[in-house]
C-alpha cells in the first residue's frame, strides 16, 4: 500500500480529476439517471435517490445552472410538475466523471 509521498500525489491528482459541478452524490446520480431516460420529473428523481424536496431542488439548481440539465415547469392536470432533462454539456461532464473514476481505480 502507498504512503508518504505516494499518498499526497494520489489525493493532487484525485482533487485534479474532479468536477466540483457533479462530484456530489446527488448530482452523478442525477446526471446517472438522466443519461439513461433523458428526461425525468421531479418526484421520480425523489424516489430514486432518496433525498428531501430541498435538497434535490438544491442539486438540481445547481446543475441547472451550470448548463448540465435543463428545466421545464407546468402541469399534468392540476398538479404541477418539474421535468429535468440533460443536456449535451451533462451528458460530457458525466462521461468526464466515468472516466476520473476509472482512473482512480487504476491508482
Amino acid at each position: 500500500m502507498p504512503s508518504g509521498p505516494a499518498i499526497r500525489s494520489a489525493g493532487r491528482a484525485q482533487r485534479r480529476c474532479w468536477n466540483q459541478r457533479t462530484t456530489r452524490g446527488v448530482r452523478l446520480g442525477l446526471l446517472a439517471v438522466l443519461h439513461e431516460v433523458r428526461t425525468a420529473d421531479f418526484s421520480y428523481f425523489r424516489s430514486v435517490l432518496q433525498v428531501t424536496d430541498g435538497n434535490l431542488g438544491q442539486h438540481i439548481e445547481i446543475l441547472r445552472r451550470n448548463g448540465l440539465v435543463e428545466v421545464t415547469k407546468g402541469y399534468e392536470g392540476k398538479r404541477p410538475r418539474t421535468w429535468v432533462a440533460i443536456t449535451r454539456a451533462g451528458d460530457k461532464a458525466l462521461r468526464s466523471e466515468i472516466d476520473a473514476l476509472k482512473r482512480l481505480l487504476t491508482l
